[in-house]
């Protein structure tokens, strides 16, 4: 008994182990974190609440700010402003933040599918592919909360289904789960989970409902009223409605429903941001493992799970992981329970008589998975000098040693340069450095043309930049220098890549006055500062139509 349960905590350690080294890795090629660090540093200084309109790009002064994040801004600047000048450092600080928090949701989910298939060895090995799967939206940004509280309202639905005569225990959970939406709903978007997944519960149970009714038609409509599938669909269609009255305990109210519709309404920007393209399937190895045992180990099992909701959120959020890389944490979440389940079935069919070797395999597996995740390098990163890839491990010593962020991946010295020499505004940069140039320049210095909270503005500004630093034409037939001169354009920072490098300088009109020094060791982007001869003179902008008015 004593050695079964070492082995359980074991597992469980294995697994935890796994999600910290993970996440606790240096911040890479990312944008968003910059200046949600900016936005709790503004947040956090100003005693006048949360500003109204948009205050780090020219372009959206006028858009509403319907701050949707605002509370782990401001926990996540104290932190960072906290440890800034001590040993730990400020960026290391929210890196520890984010680590603790994804190792807790991970962790939570272990807990969860022993719960769920009780089993501790499958159970590590579901959750170290899900954290494998996850690998390229670990990042510190909001997210990393919705993961967390994605798993407690799972595990919330599945004991309140459960233990559904249990009226104390179901309202108690329903109370929590309720309770629970208000800081979600004012730390990310990803809120709206909640209310989808018991939604699916209200939907699994009426399925279970019509089923019991489609294998005996002699029951009456006051007989299938009194069914468990039946109940359930009534009470969590209640649920689905508080939780909804929870989300807009929120600064915005209901106008928070609106940033769903900016993004998702504009499909040629959905096209264009990266996390909404589809995995990269030749990386995304675990994604594909997951679906295969999902596949292999339901058909050998045999047996189907006690609701039709699980079967629900599985095809919605694999759909979802198929179409967009952002959600693959979301549907290896999703996933994890009910492969843990099926794993535990075909267990117990194949070992029947040996105890021993049913622990011994699956408790196996999970380790050696949980080594070759955290040690692997061919399922790791790419080096900084382009040579083969990084493991986890390699990542974290990294961050361990003090390497809190690759400089070299942004333009810090066009910053610096910007900061000495102070150039006319105003700006044009690429949305893909936005967010480190808002937490440098913006808006004390600086404000940027465009940035990724599409949200606020949903695509007309990213199109409008990408035309400029492609050198094209937009669809009103306006050029690359028609838009820079319609903006007032002085100063444009972007790197080596873009086309209108070439352009400025066959114009005539623009000098380069810094590029970054170049590094034969490694493949940089290169970021170049250009500026017009002859400044023009900034004018208001017009924002009636959201753009520049001609």
């Amino acid at each position: 008994m004593r050695k079964d349960l070492f082995a359980k905590y074991l597992l469980g350690v294995c697994a935890l182990l796994t999600a910290f080294v993970y996440s606790f890795s240096p911040i890479g090629d990312e944008n968003d974190v910059w200046w949600h660090l900016k936005t709790g540093k503004i947040l956090n200084a100003s005693g006048d609440g949360l500003p109204e309109k948009d205050i780090f790009a020219y372009t959206s002064g006028d858009h509403d700010w319907h701050n949707h994040e605002w509370l782990l801004q401001k926990m996540a600047y104290g932190m960072y402003d906290f440890f800034e000048d001590r040993t730990l450092g400020g960026f290391r600080a929210v890196i520890l933040f984010k680590a603790l928090l994804l190792t807790a949701c991970f962790g939570l989910l272990w807990l969860f599918c022993v719960r769920r298939g009780g089993d501790p060895a499958a159970a590590a090995v579901a959750v170290v592919l899900a954290v494998s799967c996850s690998r390229f939206s670990i990042k510190a940004r909001p997210p990393v909360v919705t993961y967390l509280f994605m798993v407690a309202t799972l595990w919330a639905l599945y004991e309140m289904r459960e233990q559904f005569d249990s009226r104390r225990r179901r309202w108690g959970l329903a109370a929590g789960l309720t309770a629970l939406m208000i800081p979600w709903a004012n730390m990310h978007g990803g809120f709206l989970i909640a209310i989808l997944l018991t939604g699916f519960y209200a939907v699994g149970g009426g399925l279970d409902a019509a089923s019991a009714w489609f294998r005996d038609r002699s029951l009456t409509w006051a007989a299938v009223r009194r069914l468990p599938g039946f109940r359930q669909a009534i009470f969590f269609s209640l649920l689905a409605g508080a939780l909804f009255g929870a989300s807009l305990i929120n600064p915005y109210g209901i106008k928070l429903y609106g940033m769903y519709l900016r993004v998702m309404s504009d499909q040629e920007l959905v096209s264009v941001i990266v996390e909404m393209a589809p995995p990269p399937l030749l990386y995304a190895q675990a994604f594909k493992w997951i679906l295969i045992a999902l596949v292999i180990c339901g058909s050998l099992a045999g047996r189907r799970l006690p609701g039709a909701a699980e079967y629900l959120i599985l095809l919605f959020f694999t759909q979802q992981a198929m179409s967009h890389v952002r959600h693959l944490p979301l549907f290896a979440i999703a996933a994890a329970p009910m492969l843990t389940w099926q794993m535990g079935r075909c267990l117990d069919d194949a070992w029947r008589a040996s105890r021993r070797g049913r622990l011994a395999l699956p408790a196996g597996a999970a380790v050696l998975l949980a080594l070759w995740a955290i040690f692997g390098p061919r399922i790791g990163w790419p080096r900084a000098d382009e040579q083969g890839f990084q493991s986890a491990w390699d990542r974290s010593m990294e961050l361990v040693k003090g390497a809190a962020y690759d400089p070299l991946g942004y333009p810090g010295g066009a910053v610096e340069y910007l900061l000495d020499h102070e150039p006319p505004g105003r700006l044009l940069n690429p949305v893909d450095c936005a967010g480190y140039l808002i937490w440098r320049l913006s808006p004390e210095k600086y404000q940027v043309f465009t940035d990724s909270r599409f949200d606020i503005f949903g695509g007309k500004f990213q199109r409008e930049s990408v035309t400029m630093l492609s050198g094209g034409i937009d669809s009103q037939g306006r050029s690359w220098s028609d838009l820079l001169d319609a903006y007032d354009i002085n100063t444009v920072v972007m790197d080596k890549y873009k086309r209108l490098n070439d352009l400025l300088e066959k114009s005539g009109q623009w000098t380069m006055v810094y590029v970054d020094p170049a590094r034969r060791d490694r493949l940089d982007r290169y970021f170049r500062v250009w500026i017009r001869d002859t400044p023009r003179p900034v004018r208001p902008l017009e924002h009636e139509s959201g753009g520049v008015d001609d």
